[in-house]
């Protein structure tokens, strides 16, 4: 078994990346499995839908490709064989279960729900029903498995709740290996992680968050104190110099300001006294 993927009629599908294999661990064992578009959701039973029809609700599935040239293993159920030649062919779920159809001619992929081929006895044919248990990806080996989800039908015949899709207006019900599957123009699914790797990394983020937010709390309560500290360092300096709105012209050497300073009166250097004070000098008259 390759990792390649190949059509009904056994011949390789031309672009490696059109098709990939859903389950990565029968591929890492040398076992076979249904290839589906990358991003597409790979169902039990062989077949693919894309994440549009999925969430649409859509009633459209497609057999695309096998990691089998010869389709002999059951893994690739051979749906809609001899229809349309043997490239990837569109299938409608009948809204009754385990009941499909393969539609021939123009396949319009805007309808959601078609079942103009299930009234076709030559037509139709039985399948489980779908249940996701991966989405295709690029890197096989490392492709994480999705918990199966059952899909149930009601008594009503309601469509399969998991399963693929394509956003193409419309599409023949088969394709060319060289041309654009209509799967494929839809854009890829994220990954699935598995909920181990979510609960890991939650909990990488708590151990490296917590020690990081306690040392920032308290590299801030650091540069708060020594701005406080230095803004009453620079408060006790202002007025000890006579700031805060005292002239500092005629401090004493005391530090205190005369008692009544008058207007026409002025501290002169050149009278100091010995003793420090400053002596007043009247200012002339101007006569």
């Amino acid at each position: 078994m390759t990792s390649r993927c190949y059509a009904l009629d056994g011949q390789p599908y031309a672009n490696f990346d059109r098709y990939i294999p859903c389950n990565a661990t029968a591929a890492a064992n040398g076992e076979n499995t249904a290839c589906c578009a990358p991003g597409d959701n790979c169902l039990s039973n062989g077949m693919c839908q894309s994440q549009l029809d999925n969430k649409r609700k859509a009633n459209i599935f497609w057999r695309n490709g096998c990691t089998d040239p010869t389709w002999n293993d059951p893994a690739c159920p051979k749906h809609c064989e001899g229809l349309d030649g043997p490239l990837t062919h569109g299938i409608y779920y009948c809204l009754s279960k385990d009941s499909y159809c393969c539609p021939t001619g123009p396949m319009n992929t805007n309808t959601i729900i078609n079942t103009t081929c299930c009234n076709q006895p030559d037509l139709t044919f039985n399948a489980p029903d779908p249940v996701v248990y991966t989405i295709a990806q690029m890197n096989i080996v490392s492709t994480a498995m999705v918990s199966a989800q059952g899909i149930a039908t009601t008594a009503s015949g309601s469509i399969p709740t998991s399963a693929v899709p394509s956003s193409s207006s419309a599409l023949t019900a088969f394709a060319d290996p060289s041309s654009s599957p209509s799967s494929s123009t839809i854009p890829f699914a994220p990954s699935a992680s598995p909920a181990s790797s979510s609960s890991s990394d939650n909990n990488i983020g708590v151990k490296v968050g917590v020690p990081l937010g306690i040392a920032l709390a308290i590299a801030l309560a650091v540069i708060a104190w020594l701005v406080l500290k230095l803004r009453r360092k620079n408060a006790s300096h202002y007025a000890y110099r006579g700031h805060g709105g005292l002239p500092e012209t005629g401090m004493a050497a005391n530090g205190q300001y005369p008692a009544q300073v008058k207007a026409y009166e002025v501290e002169s250097p050149a009278a100091e006294a010995p003793n420090g004070d400053y002596m007043r000098a009247e200012l002339g008259t101007g006569k």
